[in-house]
């Protein structure tokens, strides 16, 4: 789940934000009625981690996200989690916060001075296990290549044997390995859009010291007194 309100999920997916809260009523009342032990993960990713971490890690807010005052970006996770918290059943389901991965935010990159070599496939196992199949049949190279850029066959033409073993599933497997992103092209040009990102040491420090400069604000002490304690959190 992508967003708090409905008009922000529908910014982000392009879908009916209530439609996917009666979709997740309607799975625990069919769960209940068959009695069914099948417990319900719910990813969220919450629009302030994501805003804050795609700009704090690529230097440019998302490409979703058009207003530029990051202030005015509540943390939404504890919103979702509150009305996920009505529907779920606590014993049997988890709220998880997301991890942030900056893959819709490719075409933003500058690829020019990108050091490959300092990345890594972080599906190359999956890669190597896995298959990636769209509805009419492609399979493609793993859940990061959106567009199905990278296409192995399509199981519509092919068996899955001949797909799994053929040359061009084992030439883009070996060239991951060899790390080799520029040569394989399509969403592999952006490896760096493809790793597990985190809010920087930077920026936790930048918050806690504006949360210091407003405790300061409030607090009867004397100029000095306030500007050493700020240049020690600084």
């Amino acid at each position: 789940i992508d967003g708090s309100t409905p008009e922000n999920y529908y910014n982000v997916k392009k879908i009916d934000f209530q439609n996917i809260m009666v979709n997740l009523r309607d799975f625990i009342q069919i769960r209940k009625k068959l009695n069914i032990n099948v417990p319900l993960n719910v990813l969220v990713l919450s629009l302030h981690k994501y805003t804050h971490t795609i700009r704090n890690s690529f230097g440019f807010l998302p490409s979703k996200v058009k207003n530029s005052n990051l202030a005015g970006i509540p943390d939404d996770f504890v919103i979702v989690k509150k009305q996920l918290e009505d529907i779920l059943d606590e014993k049997k389901d988890k709220i998880i916060e997301s991890s942030v991965i900056g893959w819709a935010e490719r075409e933003k990159i500058n690829i020019k001075d990108l050091r490959y070599k300092k990345f890594k496939c972080p599906n190359l196992h999956r890669i190597k296990t896995e298959a990636f199949i769209a509805p009419d049949g492609t399979w493609y190279a793993c859940c990061l290549d959106s567009n199905n850029e990278l296409v192995l066959g399509n199981i519509l033409a092919l068996s899955i044997n001949e797909i799994y073993f053929s040359i061009k599933r084992k030439d883009l497997i070996e060239s991951l390995s060899k790390k080799q992103f520029r040569e394989i092209g399509g969403p592999c040009k952006t490896v760096n859009c493809c790793q597990n990102l985190s809010v920087t040491n930077k920026t936790i420090k930048g918050r806690i010291s504006n949360i210091i400069k407003f405790i300061l604000k409030k607090l009867n002490l004397d100029k000095s007194t306030k500007m050493m304690i700020e240049k020690y959190f600084h």
